[in-house]
């Protein structure tokens, strides 16, 4: 099973962590429609552009494959300096 890490206010309304399966290889976009579709406090919070993600521990693009065996993170807009 793949695990969701959620970070910021993403865990609020989604939890820390979720496990799902993903059937063979998908898209990360397709994966954050899924999770969009079910929750719509989500659907609106991830729709801003500063907001990232990484599989297994590396920043990765929306149209990046994801497995069964990957950990996806959310992670929300931040600032650094």
């Amino acid at each position: 099973m793949a695990k969701l890490v959620f970070y910021g206010r993403f865990a609020d309304f989604m939890g820390r962590e979720r496990s799902i399966t993903i059937d063979g290889e998908k898209r990360l976009d397709a994966v954050i429609e899924e999770l969009a579709l079910a929750n719509g406090a989500f659907a609106d919070a991830v729709k801003a552009r500063a907001v990232k993600f990484a599989i297994n521990d590396e920043m990765a693009p929306n149209a990046a494959i994801v497995a069964d065996s990957d950990e996806i993170a959310v992670l929300p807009p931040f600032s650094g300096g």
